[in-house]
Parts: C-alpha cells; structure tokens; sequence
C-alpha cells in the first residue's frame, strides 16, 4: 500500500462534496477555491463520487468544474457532457465552454476535443430554448488540427 493509497480526502475534498450535496451549505466561491487546492487523491474521489453522485449533485460538480484546473476538469467534464441526464450534460456543455475560453494560453495546456465531443456539443445547443453565449462561441471557433482534433482558437478582440 502506497502512501495515496492511505491518503485520506483533504478539507478542500470534503468542502466541495458538501457544497455538491447541499449546494445551501458553502459559497461558489469557497467551491471554486477549493477545487484548486485538491490532491491527486482528491480527484479520484471525485471520480469515483460522480457514479454514485445524484443529478444535482452531478450538477453543482459540473458548474464548479468549468472554473477549476484545465488538466484535472476537462477529464470529468467530457464524462459530464456524455452523462444520461440532459440537465447535468446541458450544465457540463457551458461550463465545458467557459473552462475553453477563460483558458490562458500562455500557463494552461491545450485542450482537444475529438469529434465525438464536438457532436454532443452541437447536439446539446441545439436543445437550448435560449441563445447561450458560450457554447455558441466555441463552437464557432473550432478549429481542425493537423492530427484531426479540435481546439478552440478565440477571435482576435
């Protein structure tokens, strides 16, 4: 046994499943600086958590998801744009987007995405009953790379 192996879930852990179960309880705020303060441990609770996680609970995870670290989020993230209940992956689509634009070029990786994910993405606004900023502007910025992903380039300001 490792010593992860053993790790027990920070307080930044146990803030952000509180505030995902009883979003009352907390602030987006404390949520979105607890997300950056989690461990390696940390993420793989959350992953494991989201199988067992109820719709708003997924949902309040998500929406905390597309202000977090790009490596760690974008994992969860694509699973949450895939999820069975249309709310959560309509909420992971936004927060999916926001995580792309807000996404510095000069500190943050790269984020791909591949067709299956631009498809639900498409798929997703479509459903919308709203124009949603966002989404619209990735989508509308999508570009091929030369080993057939996708990355968001913004337009020039």
């Amino acid at each position: 046994m490792t010593d992860t192996d053993k790790a027990e879930p920070t307080d930044a852990f146990d803030y952000l499943n509180e505030y995902f179960y009883f979003n009352e309880r907390g602030s987006f705020d404390g949520a979105i600086d607890s997300i950056f303060m989690m461990h390696e441990k940390d993420w793989e609770l959350l992953e494991a958590a989201w199988k067992d996680g109820s719709q708003e609970w997924r949902e309040n995870c998500v929406s905390v998801l597309g202000h977090g670290p790009i490596e760690e989020c974008v994992p969860l993230l694509r699973q949450a744009l895939f999820d069975d209940n249309i709310d959560v992956a309509k909420i992971a689509a936004g927060s999916f987007a926001g995580l792309l634009i807000d996404r510095d070029d000069e500190y943050d990786p790269p984020v791909y995405l591949d067709d299956e994910m631009v498809a639900r993405m498409r798929y997703l606004v479509g459903l919308q009953d709203k124009y949603i900023e966002y989404e619209t502007e990735v989508l509308e910025n999508l570009h091929r790379t030369s080993d057939g992903k996708w990355e968001f380039i913004p337009r020039e300001s």
